[in-house]
């Protein structure tokens, strides 16, 4: 083997999770360039060596002395090559090698040290998570200077003079980590309380050390609660020593405006307003600016979030052009570079914008959101800004919305992943949760008190029509016309799939249900009707309205009149209103209800509705020899209710208030979820002159008392006339009995 260029170092303990996949990365850069690798064992005892000793040029154990310069200096004593390059187990360098190629091809390296790109993953998803910071870290040293490792934690590199050293930045080289995405709130607490009681050691040996301040509050700011003691002390040292301040200015203020705002410090503004002096550092460029810009949208203070939101989104520019000075990075991590970042500042900056009333930048910064990959709560604020840029100023927001529509319903390949499809399934959801909210009259009704209301946000889905069951909902919205209104239902493949107020609004411009053409399971129909109860204060009136027709001309209209009836029953208020004392509530039924105006004479018109349903559908649907006293217990409870309402409101049309209240009375005992309906009827006893009979059944009876007066009670005649059809016509009018039934029910 030849001399190697780059000696690879690592020390390790029990990292059988990673270390392999670390070393095989290692392997391109081998086969390009003359490599070896040197790794120091501190205790392995998950099998981490074996899977060492097939890669390793060198392997010893090295006991831990609680110290991490101890250990890396040993690994550098035993290598040979002309560059060191630092590596850990849950690191793994990635593809693109080229620069490390080529640097091994310079006559005369410019620096001594090299610095090289760390991501730091926070997920197990990894770039597929999208939760990462970035930072720049000195991994390579030239052995020929005699450095050496200091520190006992977040080690660094001094030569042999004392003093520290000068970089050059591999920019195109990236080492991933992982290590702090695959451990537990339990492990994260153990690293905690290990590293700052060795920080704390650092700074007990040096007070005035910057940078072990900065690592400090990186250390400790989400989850020490006296981290703002850091951040203070941090702040204190670094205003002693101006000629710093160009060093450490920018990571500085990141360090203290990050704790300030986790734990909301009332230095917070203050630090942010000093940290602009700063304006060249990606620090304030990002993170600083991230920060600010949360904190000025939280306090609804939108000029300023606008002002920090935009120097963010101009640092993430710089820092994806290579545009910002690489040495800075090796000071402290840039924490907010991560899309998910970006995105998240991208939505509450489209916010600001629609605020402040600059909508070509909310319209500019949603077409930019659109082709993003958002997350479900992203897709739900996505939604809710356009909607409201369509409400608010006439830009073509259908069209950006029927992209992003077609953007979520795009068919994913077979092949995808299931992790892929949930969320694919979770932004739909979220997409189609808040458009559907947009149809209700409540929300049409707030829209149209706002200031900038300049028309509905259903429209918004007009261009879907035909496509989506959105379309379909704001097209029949936007209609008024019965006959347009029913082509375009009919059009519907399951009226179920629309908004329910869409529904509600076809039925309250007059359009009868269930369809022609269109038969529905008397499952669809209690489920449709059982969707628009839940709002009674609206259903009741819709409902109303289509029981005043001939609901009997067919059995689909009839089992619809009937969903119809009973669920008004059921959802009427029936211990609301009051009759003054001394009064009665007089209602006229051969006249339409109001139901608006009076709760009482509303709840006279649900039950009025319902006995009349009643009347029609029980003989419609059931034998008649169920429909008598005797059989009655084979109904379902609520039509059994329904049969003595039926009769008992029939009864009052004749003027018989005897035997509606006895009617009322049995139809109480006959089913418990009816009692509230019939204590209200019971109470409230409508005033009604009996109706005048008709003058031929007058003339009838007449007759028939005549025929009767010739004989004795008790003569058989008498019997045999009582059962002639003329006399069950007019025995009412004769004997005030119930007029003659069939069946059970009045005729």
């Amino acid at each position: 083997m030849s001399k190697p260029f780059y000696s690879i170092g690592m020390i390790f303990k029990n990292e059988i999770r990673c270390l392999e996949r670390c070393l095989k990365s290692l392997q391109p850069l081998k086969e390009a360039v003359p490599c070896e690798i040197v790794m120091a064992d501190t205790g392995s005892t998950d099998g981490s060596r074996e899977i060492a000793e097939k890669y390793a040029d060198v392997l010893f154990d090295f006991e831990w002395v609680d110290d991490f310069s101890a250990a890396r200096n040993a690994v550098m004593d035993r290598c040979s090559g002309q560059w060191y390059l630092s590596i850990d187990a849950d690191e793994w360098l990635m593809e693109d090698i080229s620069e490390l190629i080529q640097f091994s091809k310079l006559k005369k390296a410019p620096r001594n040290y090299c610095g090289l790109m760390i991501r730091n993953y926070k997920t197990m998803q990894l770039e597929k998570g999208e939760h990462y910071v970035d930072f720049t870290a000195i991994r390579m040293a030239k052995l020929s200077t005699g450095m050496r490792y200091t520190g006992r934690i977040h080690e660094k590199w001094v030569e042999s003079t004392g003093e520290g050293v000068f970089i050059s930045i591999l920019g195109k080289t990236w080492l991933g980590h992982d290590g702090y995405a695959y451990i537990s709130n339990e492990v994260v607490m153990q690293k905690h309380d290990r590293n700052m009681a060795l920080l704390k050691k650092k700074l007990e040996d040096d007070p005035e050390d910057l940078q072990t301040y900065i690592e400090c509050m990186d250390s400790a700011k989400s989850l020490d609660e006296n981290c703002g003691d850091y951040a203070r002390q941090a702040l204190e040292v670094f205003r002693k020593a101006p000629e710093r301040w160009g060093h450490f200015g920018g990571v500085v203020y990141r360090g203290i405006v990050s704790v300030a705002s986790i734990h909301k410090l009332p230095e917070l503004e203050a630090w942010i307003a000093s940290a602009e002096e700063f304006s060249t550092s990606i620090f304030v460029n990002i993170d600083v600016s991230f920060d600010a810009h949360t904190h000025y949208f939280g306090k609804d203070n939108y000029e300023k979030a606008i002002h920090w939101g935009e120097l963010y989104r101009k640092g993430i520019a710089d820092y994806q052009a290579d545009k910002f000075d690489h040495i800075e990075l090796v000071r402290g991590v840039v924490e907010r570079v991560a899309p998910f970042w970006e995105r998240r500042i991208m939505v509450s900056l489209a916010e600001c914008y629609l605020n402040c009333k600059q909508y070509d930048k909310a319209l500019a910064a949603l077409q930019e959101l659109a082709e993003e990959p958002l997350d479900s709560e992203q897709v739900r604020f996505f939604t809710l800004m356009t909607l409201r840029l369509h409400r608010e100023a006439e830009y073509d927001t259908p069209k950006l919305m029927t992209a992003f529509w077609e953007k979520l319903t795009a068919e994913l390949p077979e092949d995808a992943e299931e992790s892929v499809k949930l969320k694919a399934k979770e932004n739909l959801d979220s997409f189609t949760k808040e458009a559907y909210g947009v149809f209700t009259p409540q929300y049409r009704k707030e829209e149209q008190t706002k200031e900038e209301f300049l028309r509905y946000s259903y429209t918004l889905f007009l261009p879907l029509e035909g496509r989506d069951d959105l379309g379909n909902a704001a097209a029949v919205l936007d209609t008024k016309d019965p006959q347009i209104l029913k082509e375009k239902l009919c059009r519907q493949d399951k009226l179920g799939d629309l908004p329910i107020h869409v529904i509600a609004h076809a039925m309250a411009q007059g359009v009868e249900l269930p369809l022609p053409g269109k038969p529905m399971q008397v499952e669809e129909m209690d489920n449709l009707v059982n969707r628009l109860a839940q709002e009674a204060e609206l259903f009741i009136p819709i409902a109303l309205k289509a029981l005043e027709g001939n609901f009997a001309r067919t059995l689909q209209s009839l089992c619809w009149a009937k969903s119809l009836a009973l669920a008004a029953l059921r959802t009427n208020d029936w211990t609301a209103g009051k009759i003054p004392e001394g009064k009665m509530l007089t209602l006229s039924l051969d006249e339409p209800v109001e139901p608006e105006e009076n709760v009482t004479e509303r709840s006279m018109a649900v039950a009025q509705a319902f006995a009349k349903v009643e009347g029609k559908y029980l003989p419609a649907c059931y034998a008649p020899n169920l429909l008598n006293r005797d059989a009655l217990f084979m109904l379902p409870p609520l039509h059994r209710f329904g049969w003595y309402c039926a009769q008992a409101f029939q009864a009052l049309e004749r003027g018989d208030q005897v035997s509606y209240l006895r009617l009322l009375r049995e139809g109480l005992t006959s089913c418990e979820n009816a009692k509230d309906v019939a204590e209200f009827l019971l109470e409230h006893i409508p005033e009604v002159k009996p109706k005048e009979p008709a003058a031929e059944m007058t003339v009838l009876a007449e007759q028939v008392r005549a025929m009767l007066s010739r004989f004795a009670p008790d003569d058989p005649a008498v019997a045999v006339l009582k059962q002639s059809e003329a006399y069950q016509k007019v025995a009412h009018l004769i004997e005030g009995l119930e007029p003659p039934v069939a069946g059970g029910l009045l005729q």
